[in-house]
């Protein structure tokens, strides 16, 4: 009875020492299965940060670089145009510095994902500000292109206009000188219509002594005047007033004697010498004059025969002559 009594106890002791070891066993797995499970778990949201990382920042990179690639697609020759896509390359370059910081530093992969959204709207609004702007120098262009054939026309025309008042000008030159050639041709004309028409009477020479008075003497030695009787012939295309008239003698050798002055020849401009110059009043009617013709001190006297000329207005009027001798 006490040995049964005895092994009870004792198969009892170890029982409760088997459950307790069973018990104790069971609160470390227990404990143990929590702590692995809470590791697991905070594993897993390390992974899911990671891949989430990991996914972001690829997209990241290719946004980044699809943006850089596609701005330099558009570049050109205008200088204008590439300056604002270098402005613009900057910018995204710039975009993805905060989008990697926010990423490794901040670990705000929300707000990572934000600022790639950002990026994204941002490449778009570039690339139609490039699309506009390329398409407002294409369209400049254009109207370059067509200002400057506008410009070209305008030139031929201009150069055409410029010809035809060249011309006209020439001709208005042309038309003047002849304008001005007949109205001295029609002035000339009319000036001689009114010249007085001029006879010689008679042509003495004579002496004059020095009481003045007058000797017939044909002696080339001492005659010292010639007198002149003249006949001014009536002319109503005339004007009344003083007229002027000129005596050209010439000496038989045909040399002007005693030169006192040139008058202009109204036919071919040359100029004449004469010797005697006289003025009398003129009413368009014939009337008797007498000059005095100087040959006092004439240095080239010749015997024979002396032709003289008498000019008004510049033109011929009238001729005669006289003879001197030994």
């Amino acid at each position: 009875m006490d040995n049964t009594s005895s092994n009870n106890s004792s198969r009892n002791a170890i029982l409760g020492i088997l459950a307790a070891l069973l018990i104790g066993s069971n609160g470390y797995w227990l404990c143990n299965k929590q702590k692995t499970d809470s590791q697991a778990t905070q594993l897993g949201q390390v992974t899911m940060e990671l891949d989430k990382e990991s996914k972001l920042r690829a997209e990241v990179d290719k946004n980044y670089y699809e943006s850089l690639a596609q701005l330099e697609e558009m570049r050109g020759s205008n200088a204008d145009l590439n300056k604002v896509i270098d402005a613009q390359k900057a910018s995204i370059m710039q975009q993805k510095a905060k989008i990697d910081n926010l990423m490794k530093t901040k670990k705000d992969f929300a707000a990572a994902q934000i600022e790639l959204d950002n990026m994204r709207g941002q490449m778009a609004g570039y690339r139609a500000e490039i699309e506009t702007l390329s398409k407002d120098k294409a369209a400049l262009t254009v109207r370059v292109a067509e200002v400057t054939k506008e410009k070209e026309q305008v030139a031929a025309e201009l150069g055409t206009v410029s010809a035809e008042k060249a011309v006209l000008a020439t001709e208005k030159t042309e038309l003047t000188a002849a304008k001005e050639s007949l109205t001295a041709q029609n002035d000339t004309y009319l000036t001689e219509l009114k010249r007085v028409p001029v006879k010689v009477l008679s042509a003495e020479p004579k002496y004059r002594d020095k009481s003045g008075k007058l000797k017939s003497n044909t002696s080339m030695r001492t005659a010292n005047v010639v007198e002149v009787v003249l006949e001014l012939g009536d002319n109503e295309r005339s004007e009344p007033g003083n007229e002027q008239f000129f005596i050209q003698v010439m000496n038989p050798v045909g040399e002007p004697v005693n030169v006192a002055g040139k008058f202009q020849n109204a036919k071919d401009k040359t100029e004449i010498r004469y010797t005697k110059a006289f003025t009398y009043d003129y009413s368009k009617k014939k009337k008797q004059v007498t000059a005095l013709v100087d040959m006092e001190g004439m240095s080239n006297k010749n015997n024979g025969t002396y032709d003289f000329k008498v000019f008004n207005k510049g033109y011929y009027a009238g001729e005669g002559s006289f003879k001197l001798d030994f």
